[in-house]
């Protein structure tokens, strides 16, 4: 399950747009950051995406994708023009086609690499849609298969798109929204699928056209899956925390809101408070499966924006480090495969992280001042060089230059955790269910 926030500029303290994205995924399924340039294609030429091929565009942009290591498309990314999205799970009345289709992932790196703007992406995930079906397996250690929404973000301007098999609906953002894993959109939104309307009639779900709500007739009557998700309690829990910072909304409050764990806030930890109510997920069993997997917090600049990225799970354990576009990266984090490799930033910082959650309270406490002052330092940085108007190479270095500082941060931080005594350890049930995955994945944990 995944949550994504946005704060247009009246709400903002930069005056900027600022998005952010929770991936919530399988528990042990690593995610990359990867940049991929600007390229040109021939005519004719043929795209390979998840499960179907398509025709390629003449020109692609550049892209910075934050996704599933195996996955061709996209939980959440940026391109060269400061078009920004991330994507969540829903479920309507529509049936799901399970092979052959073009996944929510497909979509959100097909819009990024053909959409200059806000709207020209929701206008390609919408074209794509009426050519071809949605859905494919979404899923890494079991078959996951689901439909899309979709928060879409530039410079100017953010929109919610939320798409039932090849029939859509957008709404225009005004101030703050929030998306998370359910239907959100009210009445007809700001535009729709021509045939919207009709088919909810022509389906029996809606009696007649003055009577239709979206978020209400397409919504599948009871989805057990849906249920557990609890995407309204942290929607609502998302929308509330935006609400309350309006007008003084920084990068760094959308990471804050990211790391949000609900109630009972002080005193949380894992294995007794795990939730699907927490913004910050931390899977603990058939009610909690997923995990957050990375996170990603934007401010889109005019001219440059800067992309906070974890490349890691559990944002609350974990280090928000800047890149640039559209300037973009190099190799960024190193390999990142099915288990452990100590050269992998994002099995490195796993391995920190399960280290922490024997005994969360003292574990976290022995860095987490160490974490906040370097995080605090990047984001000044990050905010100077652009001040500053800093070459795309100098913007590139410089990212660089701290991710390799965040991944020798977070080695000291493993051993000093390591020498920390557990005096207060995990609960026996949360242990045996993450010794499991341990194992599965090589860590070294215990």
């Amino acid at each position: 399950m995944c949550d994504t926030i946005v704060a247009l500029p009246k709400a903002t303290a930069t005056g900027t747009v600022l998005l952010g994205k929770n991936s919530d995924r399988d528990p042990d399924e690593p995610a990359e950051v990867v940049y991929i340039p600007h390229q040109e294609h021939a005519q004719g030429e043929m795209l390979k995406c998840s499960e179907t091929s398509i025709p390629q565009a003449g020109e692609t942009a550049a892209v910075l994708l934050v996704k599933p290591f195996q996955i061709w498309g996209a939980e959440m990314g940026a391109n060269e023009h400061g078009v920004t999205i991330g994507n969540e799970t829903i479920w309507t009345r529509e049936k799901v086609q399970r092979e052959g289709a073009l996944t929510g992932m497909d979509l959100l790196r097909l819009a990024l690499e053909r959409g200059r703007t806000a709207r020209e992406a929701l206008d390609v995930v919408t074209g794509l849609l009426e050519r071809y079906p949605q859905g494919g397996q979404g899923g890494y250690r079991v078959d996951f298969y689901y439909h899309n929404s979709f928060l879409i973000a530039d410079p100017k301007e953010a929109w919610v798109l939320e798409c039932p098999g090849k029939y859509w609906i957008a709404e225009k953002v005004d101030g703050i929204r929030t998306i998370s894993n359910h239907l959100s959109i009210s009445g007809t939104g700001d535009a729709c699928h021509p045939a919207l309307v009709r088919h909810a009639i022509e389906a029996g779900w809606c009696k007649v056209a003055g009577d239709f709500d979206f978020k209400t007739h397409y919504r599948p009557r009871f989805h057990l899956v849906q249920w557990g998700a609890k995407g309204v309690p942290r929607m609502c829990l998302s929308t509330g925390l935006l609400k309350d910072a309006a007008g003084k909304i920084t990068p760094e409050t959308m990471m804050g809101v990211l790391r949000n764990h609900g109630p009972p806030g002080e005193g949380w930890r894992p294995d007794k408070h795990s939730s699907m109510h927490s913004l910050c997920i931390h899977s603990s069993g058939t009610l909690v499966p997923t995990q957050t997997t990375s996170s990603l917090v934007s401010d889109i600049g005019a001219s440059v924006q800067t992309h906070f990225v974890t490349a890691s799970s559990s944002p609350c354990v974990s280090l928000f480090k800047p890149v640039f576009m559209p300037a973009g990266i190099g190799d960024y984090g190193g390999k990142t495969a099915g288990t452990y490799s100590d050269d992998s930033a994002w099995w490195r910082a796993e391995l920190l992280k399960r280290l922490v959650e024997l005994d969360y309270p003292a574990r976290l406490a022995a860095f987490k001042a160490e974490r906040d002052g370097l995080e605090a330092r990047f984001a000044r940085q990050a905010r100077d060089l652009v001040a500053r108007g800093a070459a795309r190479q100098d913007l590139r270095q410089a990212a660089h230059d701290m991710l390799a500082e965040a991944m020798e941060a977070t080695t000291a931080w493993i051993e000093k955790v390591r020498q920390t005594p557990v005096t207060t350890p995990a609960q026996g049930r949360y242990r045996k269910f993450w010794h499991k995955w341990n194992q599965l994945d090589g860590l070294p944990v215990e």
